[in-house]
């Protein structure tokens, strides 16, 4: 997974009984907050759901530049899909990907906007393309 936007990433290990996985909180140099879940396979280890220089990233933020690798596909948390015409089967390497416009505190969006930009090579709010 790539940061969409320079900013501040913080890497969060899944903890039992709370849903998400291993998950990145990515807040933007706009003020919009992206999240990463479900990453790595395996909920007691890291190794496969960060780059090695994250693994022990945890509990802090770090500065991060557009495009720059900060997880890896998994399935942790508890990821099941459901209410869809095809469910996910269980286990199967995903993304949950919200888009949060206004920042944490704000209703999430469609990010499909974003990747339309990405796609026509336009730049927008210091995001890669």
């Amino acid at each position: 997974m790539l940061a969409v936007e320079a900013g501040t990433a913080e890497f969060i290990v899944h903890e039992e009984g709370r849903g998400g996985g291993h998950r990145v909180r990515l807040t933007g140099a706009s003020g919009a907050v992206y999240h990463y879940l479900h990453l790595g396979t395996d909920p007691a280890h890291t190794r496969d759901a960060f780059p090695l220089e994250f693994a022990d990233a945890s509990d802090r933020r770090v500065e991060v530049t557009a495009g720059l690798v900060i997880g890896y596909l998994g399935h942790t948390g508890g990821a099941v899909a459901s209410g869809i015409p095809i469910p996910i089967p269980a286990r199967a390497a995903h993304l949950h990907f919200q888009y949060h416009p206004l920042g944490a505190e704000g209703e999430d969006a469609n990010p499909a906007h974003l990747f339309d930009l990405i796609d026509a090579g336009r730049e927008f709010d210091g995001c890669v393309r």
